[in-house]
């Protein structure tokens, strides 16, 4: 993942779509991550998705999401929504909308988040003091680089607040595959697990707790 940022914010990155299940790729997103629910609304689950940009951009929801959720109700929940036109296609080629949603209870005291939409900074107001809220991921990657893989493949981004609940939401645009789960990224296959070599040491260069559960998740 690290490498795809740095090719996104030098405008090297040539993207690769792949036919994903996504209810294995939501399970994947919240592996190590106990506090993250996971659901599945549609009909379809098996599409066209280039699953390296989903992941940088959800990432940085969800991660943002745990920072900032409300200590008496630390939860956030993960929706992943595939919309189609009443009319379907019975091809490969059938247009839908994935839409991923996160949502979490935040403190409102500590300020309401202004609507979002993927331009300009996110700005908290109605708080002890307007600020603009950085909102980064561990790793450096900030708003600039997550509208920079969102505009990749047209997906619109939006997040907003209502009363003390969170909202996250990134639509992406793109066709339905035929083909079976066994055969997607992200499909269920246990034969694919490899063994950690012996002796090997991992640096965390971000040691606060989130990255800490992320790593621990990932290795797991």
């Amino acid at each position: 993942m690290r490498e795809a940022i740095l090719n996104i914010a030098a405008g090297r990155y040539e993207g690769s779509t792949a036919v994903v299940d996504l209810v294995e790729f939501g399970r994947d997103l919240c592996k190590g991550r106990p506090d993250v629910n996971l659901s599945f609304q549609g009909a379809r689950r098996i599409v066209h998705l280039d699953a390296l940009v989903c992941s940088i951009i959800l990432d940085n929801a969800i991660s943002n999401a745990i920072r900032h959720c409300s200590p008496d109700d630390p939860s956030v929940h993960l929706e992943i929504t595939v919309q189609e036109d009443d009319i379907a296609m019975e091809s490969d080629e059938t247009p839908v909308r994935v839409q991923f949603l996160t949502t979490n209870y935040t403190d409102s005291r500590k300020g309401r988040i202004e609507r979002w939409n993927g331009t300009g900074p996110i700005v908290i107001s109605d708080g002890p003091q307007q600020e603009q809220a950085p909102m980064s991921m561990s790793d450096g990657i900030g708003l600039k680089h997550v509208v920079m893989a969102a505009g990749k493949y047209n997906i619109d981004v939006e997040l907003w607040q209502e009363d003390d609940c969170v909202f996250f939401k990134a639509t992406y645009p793109t066709t339905v595959a035929s083909r079976q789960s066994s055969d997607c990224a992200f499909a269920n296959d246990q034969n694919d697990a490899q063994t950690l070599p012996s002796g090997l040491q991992i640096a965390c260069i971000d040691d606060s707790k989130v990255a800490r559960i992320g790593l621990h998740g990932a290795l797991s």
